[in-house]
């Protein structure tokens, strides 16, 4: 997971628009880049990696600014769950809602949520945040970026099958 993280910062644009044609997408583009540089550096280099680059101000060309908060708000579940650490205090929850509203606009993140799989779905979170109307889900606001209801398998889609990061 760290080598997708930092799949940006070590692969240039251009680059990474070859693979997508290459692998014929951007999902096939991405596990590629990032298996290679998994087998390419140690644990202690990608963090390296990460740390350098804490303060960058990158984002996906046409993507909003949440959008590698997003990325590092879905994908930290992974590593927490290989680490064997179930939950996570982000602190104050407020501080998801740019994810949160992120994941559910249909405009900015169509690739990451299908425009149909919440259609007919409430999603509440613990801040007073809420999606849409229809059957309601309602959970902590660190679990639905990760699309987990239980707790038992990252990256398991709600019961609402709301997303899938």
């Amino acid at each position: 997971m760290s080598s997708h993280l930092v799949t940006p910062f070590e692969v240039s644009v251009p680059a990474f628009a070859l693979s997508i044609a290459r692998h014929r997408g951007v999902d096939r583009a991405m596990y590629a880049a990032a298996r290679r540089i998994a087998d390419n550096y140690s644990p202690d280099e990608l963090v390296s990696v990460l740390e350098a680059n804490a303060g960058s101000a990158w984002h996906p060309p046409r993507m909003p600014m949440v959008a590698p908060l997003t990325d590092v708000a879905c994908h930290s579940a992974d590593i927490r769950w290989a680490l064997e650490e179930r939950a996570v205090d982000w602190g104050d929850p407020t501080r998801l809602r740019p994810v949160l509203d992120f994941l559910t606009d249909p405009r900015s993140s169509p690739h990451l949520v299908p425009p149909d799989r919440l259609r007919g779905v409430a999603l509440l979170a613990d801040q007073d945040w809420h999606h849409d109307e229809g059957r309601s889900y309602g959970g902590r606001a660190s679990r639905w970026p990760w699309a987990r209801s239980d707790g038992t398998q990252p990256s398991a889609p709600c019961p609402a099958r709301a997303w899938q990061c």
